[in-house]
């Protein structure tokens, strides 16, 4: 059986980790905010290039390219536009 002096140092371990996982929780609540914000941010931006894109094809007028098919199937292509940052 533990003595008293090993269940204080437990009970003291615990508590440390604890307050370790809570700051780890806040660090990463504030993480996720900034990103969620910075996303919101760039609505407008990515808006903006899909009327481009939608504008382009309605001045264009049928489009056929292998990337803009429509194909039956269960997997999704997310095409990523970036700057180099």
């Amino acid at each position: 059986m533990a003595t008293l002096r090993e269940i204080k140092r437990r009970l003291t371990g615990v508590k440390n980790t604890q307050k370790i996982t809570k700051a780890m929780k806040i660090v990463a609540a504030t993480k996720l905010k900034r990103w969620e914000k910075d996303a919101i941010g760039s609505r407008p931006y990515f808006e903006h290039i899909e009327n481009m894109v939608k504008d382009l094809i309605v001045t264009v007028g049928s489009v056929e390219h292998p990337y803009l098919d429509v194909r039956k199937g269960k997997k999704l292509l997310i095409v990523v536009v970036t700057s180099d940052r």
